[in-house]
């Protein structure tokens, strides 16, 4: 991300030079792994923001390979659009998805939809 300057929502100055920053594009999975780390649960944490990325992916796959709407993705998906928000950046910033222009998403690699659909049936 060179040249790109990351900035949170907020930021709460704790004591003891600790901070708290605040992001509202975090992944509640995000924040469950933090919460979970170390513990037994850890894994069944991991195992949620992957199955949840596997079903963003396979909605988009199924929709077929043309570049498709945030908000059509989250409609077959029956949820808000703001909730699939950081599962998408999560897949952007993985370099599986990319957004050709504001609210659009489509595949990096062509007829990669295609191949999800065959690897990963119903």
């Amino acid at each position: 991300m060179t040249g790109k300057r990351l900035r949170p929502d907020a930021v709460v100055f704790l004591p003891g030079e600790n901070l708290l920053v605040i992001d509202c594009k975090a992944s509640k999975f995000l924040l469950e792994i933090a919460r979970v780390e170390g513990t037994e649960a850890e894994a069944g944490a991991y195992s949620d923001l992957a199955r949840t990325m596997e079903r963003h992916l396979r909605a988009l796959a199924d929709m077929g390979e043309t570049v498709q709407r945030s908000g059509e993705i989250a409609e077959r998906l029956g949820v808000k659009v703001q909730s699939i928000a950081p599962v998408r950046n999560g897949l952007i910033k993985k370099g599986m998805i990319y957004s050709p222009a504001y609210g659009d998403t489509a595949f990096t690699v062509p007829l990669f939809g295609a191949f999800l659909l065959r690897s990963m049936p119903d």
